[in-house]
């Protein structure tokens, strides 16, 4: 039986043990995890090439890119047990909704390094979301490093021009867990 073969399956290995309040150290994406990012970033960039929204900053391919960050979005979401926003009708400030109403925006890096920055861009939306949340990591595992609110990112001190385009910076040793 189906059921029975699953439970012995190597794809449960995914799932972490964790204490109550014990936050895991990392998300490995299931099969099907991985084929919904990989749909959702060939969806994102047919809708990019629509309104003529620049592929990469990084000289990675688009796919790569889009993947990558979807794949984050959605160890963040499984993390927290919630439904990840799958819109694809334009940008939208967040990209999931806490149980108490809290827009989050996700944001990834491959880049473990405690002394980098959370990179948000200026004034890519109208609006902010409340949170942003940042996850580490390579496809298809991603560790949850910490959040801050919007109102501790959009500053004018942690505008940094030094970036390939001009964003808010925040140090990674204040994020909160």
């Amino acid at each position: 039986m189906y059921w029975e073969s699953a439970k012995n399956s190597p794809e449960r290995s995914h799932r972490i043990q964790t204490r109550p309040g014990e936050t895991p150290q990392a998300i490995t994406l299931n099969d099907m995890e991985r084929r919904l990012a990989i749909t959702l970033a060939r969806a994102w960039i047919k809708y990019d090439d629509t309104i003529n929204y620049p592929d990469t900053i990084n000289g990675l391919p688009p796919l790569v890119n889009n993947a990558e960050a979807i794949g984050a979005e959605l160890a963040y979401c499984r993390l927290n047990n919630i439904y990840p926003n799958l819109n694809l009708n334009g940008f939208e400030t967040h990209d999931c909704i806490l149980a108490d109403g809290t827009k989050v925006n996700v944001k990834f890096s491959r880049y473990t390094n405690p002394n980098y920055h959370l990179i948000v861009q200026i004034k890519k939306y109208d609006t902010y979301p409340d949170i942003y949340a940042l996850m580490v990591g390579k496809w298809p595992t991603y560790r949850y490093i910490g959040h801050v609110p919007k109102h501790e990112v959009i500053r004018p001190e942690r505008i940094n021009r030094d970036l390939p385009v001009p964003a808010y910076a925040y140090p990674r040793k204040y994020l909160q867990t």
